[in-house]
Order: structure tokens, then C-alpha cells, then sequence
């Protein structure tokens, strides 16, 4: 389909008609890639400044924070696991003498 025939994205529909907004739920930009928008539209000066972020650039950072808690939170677990057991192999061979 020609750029002309395609439909507005979400950000450039609500910013011609002098809506400002923000999206972090997503959005399809004119490349069809899911995108977080921010867009300001300036009455007195009538233009509009807009940002976009690729949904998955933008939750990299999050992604990897994400790994890193679940794998400190997987190792403290098995610490806490082996310690444990450790502690009641200990008072068994303690009863057991």
C-alpha cells in the first residue's frame, strides 16, 4: 500500500488534530514495529515535537534486570536450601551420638 493510503499512527493521528499525549503500552509505527511515543503539540507556534522508542529497545534494560534479580534470588535460594540441610544433617549426627 503507498505511504499516502496508509492510515495515521496513533502519535501522528493524535498530534495533527493537537492532542498531546504519551503511549507505553505500544504501538505500531509507520513501519509496523511495536513503539512507546511521547508527543507535545504547541498551539501557539502550531507544530508538534514527537519522540519514539522501539518497545524492545526500551524494555532491554528492564529485561536484563530482570535476569540478573532472578538469578541472584535463584542462587540465594539454593544457599538458603544447602544451608538447610546442612543444618539438619548436623543436629541428626548430633542426636545420633
Amino acid at each position: 500500500m503507498p505511504p499516502r493510503q496508509q492510515p495515521l499512527t496513533l502519535m501522528a493521528a493524535q498530534a495533527t488534530r493537537g492532542i498531546s499525549g504519551i503511549n507505553v503500552d505500544g504501538y505500531r509505527d509507520y513501519r509496523g514495529v511495536p513503539v512507546f511515543g511521547a508527543w507535545l503539540w504547541d498551539h501557539d507556534l502550531g507544530f508538534g515535537i514527537t519522540t519514539e522508542i522501539d518497545v524492545e529497545e526500551g524494555l532491554t534494560s528492564y529485561y536484563q534486570t530482570r535476569q540478573t534479580v532472578l538469578g541472584v534470588l535463584s542462587l540465594i535460594t539454593l544457599m538458603a536450601l544447602l544451608l538447610l540441610v546442612y543444618i539438619i544433617r548436623s543436629q541428626q549426627a548430633k542426636n545420633a551420638t
